[in-house]
This record gives structure tokens, sequence and C-alpha cells, in this order.
């Protein structure tokens, strides 16, 4: 749960306050620390987490606990999306030129939000 949601809140909090170039590399620093300072090596994904049920090293899974991981995972998901929406509030602006999807999305779900009177 933990792992997802900060990788979440990571992601979109760069992408919401306008540093969207610095994603990739704060995504690896994250990933890094979480790879050499912790004894799970991170699970924030349920892509790895099913590859790492086909390996047999100090950091793979059981295919048993693989259901449990990504149900785990998705809540994390969810809760991250919601901290991101509570610590990184959209404001109001206009779209420009050159705008990449992700801030469309959030300047149209802003817009929504104040033509409809909230959520």
């Amino acid at each position: 749960v933990i792992a997802t949601c900060t990788l979440i809140l990571v992601i979109h909090g760069c992408i919401r306050t306008g540093e969207e170039t610095s994603v990739p590399s704060v995504v690896s620093l994250w990933v890094g620390g979480g790879y050499f300072f912790t004894s799970s090596a991170i699970f924030a994904n349920p892509a790895v987490t099913i590859g790492r049920m086909f390996t047999n090293t100090f950091a793979g899974i059981e295919p048993r606990s693989a259901g449990v991981y990504i149900a785990f995972q998705i809540i994390g998901a969810i809760l991250g999306y919601n901290m991101t929406r509570l610590f990184y509030p959209l404001m109001p602006q206009p779209l420009k030129k050159g705008d990449n999807l992700y801030r469309r999305a959030c300047v149209l779900e802003l817009q929504d939000f104040y033509t409809k009177g909230g959520y």
C-alpha cells in the first residue's frame, strides 16, 4: 500500500507542480531508494509482482500471495490518487498549446468541478 501510494504521489506531484521533465529522475531515485533501503525491494506495480512470481531470488514472491499483493497495490493507488488531490489541488488555468494529455485532463476536470459546483 505504502509503496504504490507514494509512487503515485511522487509522479502526480511532479506533474501537477509543472515539473513533468523531472518525473524520470524522481521515479528512478524513488525506485533505487526502495530497492536498496527496504527488505522487500518494493512491490509497487502489479506487473512487477506478477514477474517476481516467476523468479527465484531474495525479492521473489510466492504465486499464492500475488493476489493479496495486487489487491493492496490497487488500494495504494486509490489512496495515492486521493492524496495527490489533497496535497496538490488543481488551480484554475487555461489550456495552453503544447499541454500534455495529463495536464489537459486536469484542467478539464477542474473546469467541470467549477461548472457543476463541486464533486
